[in-house]
């Protein structure tokens, strides 16, 4: 995602904690990350016209129609182990996307993200550069939610905002999905040894960041 790191688009605090965080990152490798859930309130979004979101189920199809700017990776992996994947389509191009799972998941080598199994996870929420500001997360949640095995329709969804990175943030503000904030969890590497560290909130919930092999 592209960075905002300016006073004026995310305020003082964001903008100073944004240059520490990536100066820091320029030694070691880390991220620290608020994490949220989902609240349970109501919600009624409504669609946007000319961007239909939809379940797409083939690895294949997936990365031959992805917009240029969200192929920076491959998501056959999650295809494979039958996550769901939700896309907006716009001129036969997938110009936004996101994938769910009740499994805990891979952040990096060493490290995976870990959260109650009656929960779904968010992961990998992208749209296209050309394409922010329409908030279209609202149409892949929606219809995620109705996308999902029966047993997993209430569940809470749970996901995490890398606090490096003023673009999620502010995205996550503008979408207004009703959440929670929960807690906040980190992972170090160092000498290619992984350490986490989750707080206090998130062991409550028993979700964040931990060593894998």
């Amino acid at each position: 995602m592209r960075r905002i790191s300016s006073v004026g688009q995310v305020g003082l605090v964001q903008a100073v904690r944004v240059r520490l965080l990536n100066f820091l990152r320029r030694w070691v490798e880390f991220e620290l990350c608020r994490i949220v859930v989902s609240s349970g309130k109501p919600y009624d979004f409504e669609y946007q016209e000319g961007f239909a979101a939809r379940a797409v189920e083939s690895s294949e199809k997936f990365h031959a129609i992805l917009h240029d700017d969200l192929k920076d990776n491959d998501y056959s992996w999650a295809f494979e182990r039958s996550d769901l994947c939700v896309a907006n389509i716009a001129d036969d191009k997938i110009v936004g996307f996101e994938f769910s799972t009740n499994q805990p998941t891979r952040v990096r080598p060493g490290v995976e993200f870990y959260f109650p199994e009656f929960w779904v996870y968010g992961f990998a929420s992208q749209t296209a550069a050309s394409f922010r500001g329409k908030r279209l997360a609202r149409d892949r949640w929606k219809i995620n939610r109705q996308m999902r095995p029966r047993r997993f329709t209430a569940a809470r969804d749970v996901w995490y905002m890398n606090l490096a990175n003023s673009a999620a943030l502010k995205s996550d503000e503008s979408d207004g999905m009703p959440s929670i904030r929960i807690g906040y969890s980190v992972y170090l590497v160092l000498s290619q040894r992984a350490y986490c560290w989750n707080s206090r909130g998130a062991k409550r919930m028993l979700c964040g960041f931990r060593v894998a092999d």
